[in-house]
């Protein structure tokens, strides 16, 4: 996957040398720290082997070291911290074979350096130092690959926010417990956070306050997307990013549009603003496209309306219909066809008609 980051003719040269050129060869002292606690092991079996042929009783120096080694397999605690342990001398491997596989090296071939793993509840922390020519954007647009390599079910790009040299990847092989979907840059898990209804009263206004910034209306524009699977969008007004999946488009037809960088969108933002992590983007429109939509409210004497759309998921999202001389004759469960704009308070219909005069035309 060629990274985001060719801006002119250089850059993308570079780039192209960089996807065409080959990983350099690691130096014999960088190639003994790599593999260190696989020598430290072969070293201390092999001591410990000579040294215990030497012994009279070896063999029930033997006898106790399978019984040792039959007592940390059998139990429970144990086993856990040393497979734990296995997976954190495992996961550098695999992060330099992935990062390899995607292209993620300098233009003279040197991967990224794995600084430190450790082990986390549901998988691995590793440490990355990015050498110049690399960048956290890099592992954000091969994130897929690293997956893979990494033999994981999913994982989080966090780059450091005063040293932009350092990257975290959080490795996760283990589900949580509770429900969860994909957040942010990258594909992390998080609990799901269940969308809070949103009543219309009889002004037309919402009479609940969205919980968590659960249904929060919002407009911005496609700023990239990661592997061709999740989009980011940057809230217009805010700057916030968040991010979404083709079935979280209202009309999932709209993809290539949608895959056009500066593409205009208005969506119902979901999750807890923590400042971490982005949020969610749900039933999300494209501006300028036409939508069919239920009315759900027209409160008399009043200048607006609402109209209710949902995503292939379920998320709904109201959008706000100005009332005009156009319609009248309206009421609540007409379906109403209109081409979505958007503005500062959220997505609005213009264009409006009944969707059985567009069926008729």
């Amino acid at each position: 996957m060629p990274p985001l980051r060719p801006r002119h003719r250089r850059q993308a040269l570079a780039g192209l040398q960089a996807a065409v050129g080959p990983v350099a060869r690691p130096s014999p002292l960088v190639l003994a720290w790599r593999w260190r606690y696989e020598l430290i092991l072969a070293a201390g079996m092999t001591s410990g082997v000579i040294a215990a042929a030497r012994i009279p009783a070896a063999a029930w120096v033997l006898a106790g070291c399978v019984a040792l080694i039959a007592v940390v397999a059998l139990w429970p605690p144990a086993r856990r911290v040393l497979i734990a342990r296995a997976w954190c001398v495992i996961t550098p491997h695999r992060v330099r074979a992935g990062c390899a596989g995607a292209w993620i090296h300098s233009r003279g071939g040197k991967l990224p350096a794995v600084l430190l793993t450790t082990r986390q509840p549901r998988g691995e922390r590793v440490y990355l130092w990015c050498r110049a020519g690399t960048c956290a954007q890099d592992f954000e647009s091969a994130l897929q690959l690293l997956i893979t390599a990494c033999w994981a079910q999913d994982m989080q790009v966090t780059p450091n926010r005063r040293y932009a040299q350092l990257v975290t990847l959080e490795v996760i092989r283990r589900p949580a417990g509770k429900s969860e979907t994909v957040t942010a840059s990258t594909g992390r898990m998080r609990p799901a956070n269940q969308t809070r209804p949103v009543a219309i009263s009889a002004a037309g206004q919402r009479t609940t306050t969205p919980q968590n910034g659960n249904g929060e209306r919002r407009r911005g524009e496609v700023r990239c997307w990661i592997g061709d699977t999740y989009c980011l969008v940057g809230d217009l007004d805010t700057g916030e990013e968040f991010y979404f999946s083709r079935d979280m488009l209202i009309c999932p037809q709209a993809i290539d549009k949608v895959r056009e960088t500066g593409t205009k969108v208005a969506f119902m933002a979901h999750g807890a603003p923590d400042g971490n992590q982005r949020r969610r983007a749900a039933a999300v429109l494209v501006a300028g496209e036409y939508y069919k939509g239920v009315l759900v409210s027209l409160p008399p004497g009043r200048p607006y309306g609402w109209l209710r759309l949902q995503d292939p998921l379920g998320n709904p999202h109201l959008v706000y219909l100005r009332v005009n001389s156009n319609a009248e004759g309206y009421k609540a469960g007409d379906t109403l066809s209109f081409r979505a704009a958007v503005s500062d308070k959220g997505a609005y219909a213009e264009e409006v008609t009944r969707a059985e005069e567009d069926e008729a035309a």
